[in-house]
């Protein structure tokens, strides 16, 4: 058989499928158990959390809308993150988007928007009718509008079977009312922390890890609660970002108290890139006599520039020898230290008062 003719043969089934396989990239885990996917993230509700979906095979780009599958059946967001690919392990791979949305599925969105708000409104009506002490957080309807949650927070039990009821027949769909802590409505509300930036149970955080006031002890933090709580009145979250590094270098022994020593200089940007006096060249002090280290890193406990104990020895003398010239001015008329008047003799001094006045109804001995 000729070259050319094995050529124009066509293929085996196993060959086409070696193929497909070759141009779509390979279907399965690598050698290391990552699989490469197409990541985006998607906000599905104004001020919402980002959602991160594996977009697969369809075009997507920033800003595009598209239908994403949740706990409560699917959902239309836009992408507010660009698609980046990255590996992730087979066991916590995010779910693929259905696709792209669609007008009709776009205007449902906003409609639904607008559903959200009126039964909101609504909702606080009959809770000022009841009087019922709860303080609505947020109210989320689905996309198919089988359901509507109210979330609310509450620091007791609340009866809501009339309310359900009045929102049933008002609504006209099935109504859940669900209790959340104080953590998930600064989740829920969003704002700004210390720290200037969003908050970060708002921003990413997908779930609440316990804190105590121990992570605070470990990492040398104040002790002081408007220091280390959040907006909800609770301890920070991110005391557990790192945690488990201070035990592990407490353990291990690398953390140890060292001091930074501060010494004048007239152009700090230079010299301020020196981290350790072993990187100072020898000759620095020589050719640039106007640049001097801003910190040097000493590593001892204590530690004093001598340059800053002769500063303090001088102010000591100069002060010394200030108090020897005040002591000094004697028989300066009108001064400080001018020579007293003799008292004749036979003159009675008036009896005076501590502070030097005459008593009051006393009269002068001439």
């Amino acid at each position: 058989m000729k070259a050319n003719d094995k050529d124009n043969m066509p293929a085996t089934p196993e060959e086409d499928q070696g193929q497909t396989q070759e141009d779509n990239g390979p279907p399965g885990p690598g050698p290391e158990g990552l699989v490469q996917i197409n990541l985006v993230g998607v906000q599905l509700r104004p001020g919402m959390c980002v959602t991160h979906f594996d977009a697969g095979s369809i075009p997507v780009k920033e800003g595009e809308w598209v239908v994403a599958p949740t706990e409560h059946g699917r959902e239309v967001g836009h992408i507010v993150e660009a698609p980046v690919k990255i590996d992730l392990p087979v066991n916590s791979l995010p779910p693929k988007l259905e696709g792209l949305a669609s007008t009709n599925d776009i205007e449902l969105y906003y409609q639904n928007l607008d559903r959200e708000k009126e039964a909101r409104h609504i909702c606080l009506e009959f809770i000022r009718s009841l009087g019922l002490n709860m303080k609505l957080i947020q109210v989320e309807r689905f996309f198919e509008g089988s359901k509507i949650i109210f979330y609310y927070f509450s620091e007791n039990r609340i009866d809501f079977r009339e309310l359900v009821k009045e929102l049933v027949k008002t609504l006209k769909t099935r109504i859940e009312m669900r209790q959340i802590g104080i953590r998930h409505e600064s989740k829920m509300l969003g704002g700004i922390g210390d720290c200037g930036r969003e908050i970060c149970c708002s921003k990413f955080l997908k779930n609440f890890d316990p804190i105590s006031i121990k992570m605070a002890k470990v990492q040398n933090l104040p002790l002081n609660p408007s220091k280390i709580s959040g907006l909800c009145g609770r301890l920070l979250c991110c005391l557990t970002y790192e945690y488990e590094t201070y035990i592990r270098l407490r353990q291990e022994g690398s953390l140890s108290d060292s001091h930074i020593e501060s010494i004048e200089s007239s152009d700090t940007e230079d010299a301020s890139a020196f981290a350790s006096i072993e990187d100072i060249p020898a000759d620095y002090e020589e050719n640039q006599e106007n640049h001097r280290p801003a910190a040097i890193y000493t590593g001892e406990k204590g530690g004093h520039h001598k340059k800053n104990e002769k500063k303090r020895d001088d102010k000591r003398h100069s002060g010394k020898d200030q108090g020897d010239r005040r002591h000094k001015k004697t028989g300066v008329e009108g001064g400080q230290g001018a020579a007293k008047e003799p008292v004749a003799e036979g003159a009675v001094k008036p009896p005076r008062q501590k502070n030097g006045k005459k008593r009051r109804g006393q009269k002068e001995t001439p």
